[in-house]
């Protein structure tokens, strides 16, 4: 994400080492200090014995040890309470790393669920004990700062008297990338046949469409807002009266495949389709034409009847607002 853009960056904590922000919220700051749900076996070191046939360590279960391994008991034990202090430790440490990522305001939201604990078991127990919140499970240190940016009248903003509590997963879709396309709209045009580029890399068919555009917003590569301009344009390409033929159900179709070269080089066309055994080649670019596209799309010609096929066609279209196709 540019940094000029004034948006709130979600990441994880594992993500966040080594940055800094003027304001962090800590969000779900709570759980169990160590969790033993998500750990069931533990590595033993076993006693040099000839019926362990000099196996060194064995895989044990935490929930139901092997009747064998209780006669080691007080190594099982040892190494569990290691174990112990260190998924403690890693515990104390992700949230050190959290809380210290902020350089002038940090707020932590955390549960009142468990925070009289009296075994120190959960996080929040553990805050709250140590930060004595007022009624209400509130607590603050230190003055409100005026950060840098736009000021805004605070005249007509209302603080919410209580705060409804869900789920995040309810109200929060995770995207396993960011989109693509953070610039202004200066470069609109490009980024919108950058994205219908990376669609089209994942159609083989015209009956592929309503799946890649679903895998492909699932990944973030555009917005819900821009889902029917992005299909509009998609379908333009998949309809063209010169390209239809090669989005039809029953062709060969070979997306993004590497063409090895000696030396260790590879070349990548964006899309041969094979049909009886000739070859027709797609390369998909935005912007104005330029000759060195030409000659890209020609060196793939080469290649490929040097494997031993017919080239019929070579393409350049131009996913520009309005489709460009060339033919060669």
């Amino acid at each position: 994400m540019p940094q000029e853009l004034d948006a709130i960056q979600i990441m994880s904590i594992h993500k966040s080492k080594g940055l800094e922000f003027p304001v962090v919220i800590a969000a779900f700051s709570a759980g169990i200090l160590i969790n033993k749900k998500h750990r069931d076996k533990l590595w033993l070191e076993l006693p040099q014995k000839e019926s362990f046939k000099n196996l060194p360590v064995s895989l044990l279960s935490l929930l139901s040890p092997d009747k064998d391994a209780k006669i080691y008991l007080d190594q099982y034990l040892k190494d569990l309470d290691e174990d112990d202090k260190l998924m403690l430790l890693d515990t104390i440490n992700r949230f050190y790393v959290a809380y210290t990522r902020a350089e002038k305001e940090l707020y932590i939201f955390s549960s009142l669920d468990q925070s009289d604990d009296k075994d120190n078991k959960y996080w929040q127990s553990a805050l709250y004990k140590q930060l004595q919140p007022e009624e209400g499970g509130f607590y603050s240190l230190g003055e409100k700062l005026q950060l840098e940016g736009n000021n805004r009248s605070s005249e007509n903003l209302k603080s919410p008297d209580n705060f409804e509590i869900r789920k995040w997963q309810e109200v929060i879709a995770v995207l396993s990338s960011a989109p693509k396309n953070w610039e202004k709209s200066d470069k609109a045009a490009r980024l919108r046949g950058s994205q219908v580029h990376q669609l089209l890399s994942q159609i083989k068919s015209r009956s592929d469409l309503d799946f890649a555009l679903k895998n492909a917003q699932s990944k973030g590569w555009f917005s819900s807002e821009e889902l029917e301009e992005i299909r509009a344009l998609v379908l333009k390409v998949l309809e063209h009266p010169q390209l239809k033929h090669l989005f039809s159900a029953g062709v060969d179709v070979l997306n993004e495949r590497s063409i090895l070269i000696p030396g260790a080089h590879r070349k990548i066309p964006d899309r041969v389709v094979l049909i009886n055994g000739e070859a027709f080649i797609i390369d998909y670019k935005t912007g104005e034409a330029q000759e060195e596209h030409r000659e890209q799309v020609e060196e793939y010609g080469r290649l490929i009847e040097e494997a031993g096929f017919t080239v019929a066609d070579k393409m350049l279209l131009y996913l520009n607002d309005e489709l460009v196709l060339q033919k060669f």
